[in-house]
């Protein structure tokens, strides 16, 4: 009988946690659109990751970038390989981050496409 609850259970805790995730980013990205704030940042570190042996490598960077109080944030983001290639480190970066929560951040061309879509709702 256990067995077969946790059979059961697992696949939906994952799933779950997998929806939350992805909707925690949904709603970052709205407020990054509606209340971002657009600056450079620099980038520390470009990595290229492969989560597991069956899984596609990522392109990530590693940014930081200084909110208007001048208070320092760091974040990772993964990017697409023309956006990998295209800079390099020790060089800026533009990005978006929250005016009400700083620390939240997205690179400014996601920002930007979340913006145009929500345009093209409201018009």
């Amino acid at each position: 009988m256990f067995e077969v609850i946790t059979a059961l259970l697992v696949p939906v805790l994952i799933l779950g946690a997998i929806v939350f995730v992805i909707g925690r980013r949904v709603m970052q990205f709205k407020e990054l659109s509606e209340q971002g704030v657009d600056t450079d940042a620099i980038i520390l570190e470009k990595r290229t990751v492969r989560p597991s042996s069956s899984g596609s490598w990522k392109k990530k960077i590693v940014y930081r970038y200084q909110d208007s109080s001048g208070a320092s944030h760091e974040a990772t983001t993964v990017v697409s390989v023309e956006v990998y290639d295209r800079y390099a480190e020790g060089e800026a970066f533009p990005v978006t981050y929250s005016a009400k929560r700083p620390h939240v951040s997205g690179p400014r061309y996601l920002v930007d496409e979340a913006r145009k879509l929500k345009a093209k709702k409201t018009s």
